[in-house]
């Protein structure tokens, strides 16, 4: 996995699209608001902290409000990020 390739950006519009402040989602994944600040940030050492489960659980808590592109790119940017062949990859 390479952090710096990882677009946080998508993590931030999803978070945004949902109606939630950091604060808001931080209390719903069980992280503090400075791991969610530090993740859209893309700070090194919060990117190589990811894991898989932290977001699927980001996706499942921002998900209902998001529009379909901005769930299409979240979740090409996870397999991407963590090397998952996926079938929407297959779609473009």
């Amino acid at each position: 996995m390479e952090a710096s390739n990882f677009n946080t950006g998508i993590l931030k519009a999803l978070r945004k699209e949902a109606g939630l402040y950091q604060k808001d989602l931080a209390q719903q994944l069980g992280v503090s608001r400075e791991t969610v600040l530090h993740i859209e940030k893309g700070k090194p050492a919060s990117l190589r902290s990811l894991e898989l489960s932290l977001l699927q659980r980001w996706f499942r808590v921002c998900s209902e409000k998001a529009s379909p592109l901005t769930k299409k790119h979240f979740a090409l940017a996870i397999c991407e990020y963590f090397s998952i062949a996926s079938e929407l990859e297959l779609e473009l």
